[in-house]
């Protein structure tokens, strides 16, 4: 395996910089379905809709992360 060259390296860089804001809000939506988790018992119309929210949220990231 050859060693980077400085354009790989600022080719990563830049990626980086296009992805993180992406990576922050969901990570912000998946905080938020994680204490949707943790209250107190819902009703099943809202544990629907957090159980949607978190589902999103976990898809959401795992698509940033395959485009990494």
């Amino acid at each position: 395996m050859a060693a980077p060259t400085k354009t790989d390296i600022h080719n990563a860089r830049v990626r980086d910089a296009l992805i993180l804001p992406f990576k922050r809000r969901i990570a912000s939506l998946l905080i938020r379905a994680d204490i949707w988790k943790n209250e107190s018992k819902p009703s099943a119309k809202d544990a629907e809709a957090r159980s949607g929210a978190q589902e999103r949220a976990r898809s959401a990231i795992a698509e940033v992360d395959a485009k990494v």
